[in-house]
């Protein structure tokens, strides 16, 4: 949780929530069943330009800081450019 930025968030509906601490929220549950892959299918697609900003830093550190393979299917250049390594 605290990777991801959520503590603050556990305490609120699912509808009070932006787009992006969703995002987080759902990466996190994810999480939790200990998986051996992380699969991320668009993941920032329907944020807006501000949300992805706000979502990309804490993928960084998940592909940094997580001993998880992570297979990121995006068609955005810059968001695969900003996560690959």
């Amino acid at each position: 949780m605290a990777l991801l930025g959520i503590e603050p968030l556990l305490d609120r509906l699912p509808g009070s929530l932006s787009g992006g601490e969703k995002q987080r929220v759902a990466i996190g549950r994810a999480l939790l069943t200990a998986p051996e892959l992380l699969l991320l299918d668009e993941p920032l697609a329907s944020l807006d330009i501000p949300r992805k900003r706000e979502l990309l830093p804490y993928l960084q550190r998940l592909t940094r800081e997580i001993n998880i393979p992570m297979l990121y299917v995006s068609h955005s250049l810059d968001e695969i450019l900003h996560l690959a390594d």
